[in-house]
């Protein structure tokens, strides 16, 4: 490849995104524009590439997945006329990452394995890891965990071939950032493995690394000391932790690659019922403008916020309500959206995946997997959505009912808690059963830690009780005892169900809200019921 001859100033801007990538959000974007139209106007490709990357990197860190998509298909439409393989791998390894936010794990490792193809022959060991690290970080949302493991470290030998190449003592801020992000993502794997020593070990050595003073990565071990001190049940190293996290957020420029650790943090203070400290957390975390393009996280955000809105009785649950349906609805547009972005992007994904796996069983294993939930089985989110879109438009068209039935375990924190975490495993497995058994081959999810969705075409209302009734007399047939404080004796659920012909201008997510809302408002006067829900 030919040398490109550059201007002293475009060169300079080059340097100048160098020493601000990472460091300083807004100088990074606006360093990273002003060589993109530099680039342009001087008509270096090669830089223009590098503006380009660095724009994708920087909206995937702040959470603006839309414009990092953007940014990766039009840095990939100019790589495949230069021939920038590097770049293009990047590319492919970030639309990866973002399918993987948007719970789409398939389509994500088929991004992942292209980026791959476009590394071979290439000595870009610190890439070549980052991938692995993102496949691995796909296996363990899949539960996949032995997996995981395996991948990452095949992520540790390529970024020891880095350091040995530059020399670990040139590390430089990425390198930094990436060999603390890969250290952390083992410790959270080995923690849901149960390798408490290996968890530990990792632990140590995170906290034993060379002090930096970049506020993000001393926010970072911050965080990953809270989370594995809750992990082990060392709770008032764990407070103190949080304390520690909160001082830092407020101190930082909150990255979107942090966010969803602040989110995770929250909802564990919310288990604990630390009320005090989810006030202070949710000054953190409430959405920005920093984060407030990303759908999934915000979903997120209120998915973490309403458990506590109702404990609290909050007032403003039904704006959170509000809120929380009409971002459902925004996705619906986004999963469409983005149908369409996967066709412009020009690449033949089928044809890739079968030249990486070779192997058909392979790819069916990973689609069920992506598609289910590990513990029980069932459809998970992913494919809900999907189905209820589809089976939604199909009873629209064809003018005959459609279903929804919420099941909610009553009580099951307080159970969780006082038996532990393996025998409420073991719960939420059984329940799923009974819930498989008595829906009478109608569609079942698992849609959250204990709650799940049977979705249900052309039964009426009076069929929908029945079968409640019957998923309501199972469960307690399975004799659970609750926990001692639970004036119950056995483990109940309590059920919210809607059963109408869709009219024209309703959604899909009209019957979930009508459903859950039934339930919501059920819950608060009676337990092991079913409540009718209304969609006027």
């Amino acid at each position: 490849m030919e040398q490109e001859q550059c201007s002293s100033k475009l060169e300079q801007r080059y340097i100048d995104l160098k020493n601000v990538q990472y460091t300083d959000i807004t100088l990074w974007r606006l360093t990273a524009l002003e060589l993109l139209s530099l680039a342009t106007l001087e008509k270096s490709p090669r830089k223009r590439a590098l503006a380009l990357q660095s724009l994708a990197e920087h909206s995937f860190y702040v959470s603006n997945l839309e414009d990092s998509l953007d940014y990766c298909l039009e840095l990939i439409n100019l790589c495949e006329i230069n021939g920038y393989k590097n770049s293009l791998a990047q590319a492919n390894n970030i639309i990866g990452a973002i399918l993987v936010k948007q719970n789409n794990e398939v389509k994500a490792l088929e991004y992942f394995l292209l980026a791959l193809e476009y590394l071979e022959g290439s000595h870009n060991y610190l890439l070549r890891s980052s991938i692995y690290v993102n496949i691995a970080d796909l296996h363990s949302i899949l539960k996949d965990y032995q997996e995981a493991i395996a991948c990452y470290e095949i992520a540790e030998k390529n970024l020891l071939e880095e350091f040995a190449m530059r020399g670990r003592n040139q590390r430089n801020i990425e390198q930094q950032i990436f060999e603390i992000h890969y250290l952390s993502k083992r410790c959270f794997t080995y923690c849901a493995m149960g390798e408490v020593m290996k968890a530990i070990q990792l632990r140590d050595q995170l906290l034993g690394m060379e002090q930096n003073e970049l506020p993000l990565i001393k926010e970072l071990l911050t965080i990953i000391q809270s989370k594995l001190g809750y992990q082990l049940g060392e709770f008032e190293q764990f407070n103190r932790d949080i304390d520690d996290v909160m001082q830092g957020a407020r101190n930082t420029q909150i990255f979107g690659l942090l966010y969803e650790e602040y989110l995770d943090l929250l909802e564990k203070l919310i288990t604990r019922a630390d009320y005090a400290r989810v006030e202070r957390m949710l000054e953190i975390v409430k959405p920005t403008q920093v984060i407030v393009k990303s759908i999934s996280l915000m979903l997120h955000y209120y998915q973490v916020i309403i458990p506590y809105y109702r404990i609290t009785k909050k007032e403003e649950l039904n704006e959170v309500y509000h809120n929380f349906y009409h971002l459902m609805k925004q996705r619906e547009l986004k999963i469409n959206e983005s149908r369409i972005l996967n066709i412009k992007s020009k690449i033949s994904l089928e044809k890739e995946v079968e030249k990486q796996l070779k192997n058909e069983k392979e790819i069916h294993r990973l689609k069920l997997l992506s598609e289910h939930d590990a513990l029980t089985g069932l459809a998970n989110r992913y494919l809900l959505n999907e189905y209820c879109e589809q089976l939604f438009e199909e009873n629209k068209r064809k003018k005959t009912e459609f279903g929804i039935i919420v099941v909610d375990i009553d009580f099951f924190k307080h159970f969780n808690d006082y038996f532990g975490h393996l025998e409420g495993d073991r719960c939420i497995k059984e329940i799923a059963e009974v819930v498989q058994r008595e829906s009478k081959e109608q569609f079942c999810a698992r849609f959250g830690g204990d709650e799940f969705f049977v979705i249900t075409s052309g039964l009426k209302e009076e069929e929908l009780y029945h079968m409640s009734d019957a998923i309501r007399e199972g469960t307690l047939d399975l004799k659970f005892s609750q926990a001692k404080e639970v004036e119950m004796r056995y483990v109940t659920v309590s059920q919210g169900i809607c059963s109408s012909i869709p009219m024209n201008e309703q959604t899909y997510s009209d019957f979930i809200h009508s459903a859950d809302m039934a339930l919501y408002r059920g819950k608060k006067t009676e337990r092991n019921s079913i409540f009718i829900g209304s969609l006027s």
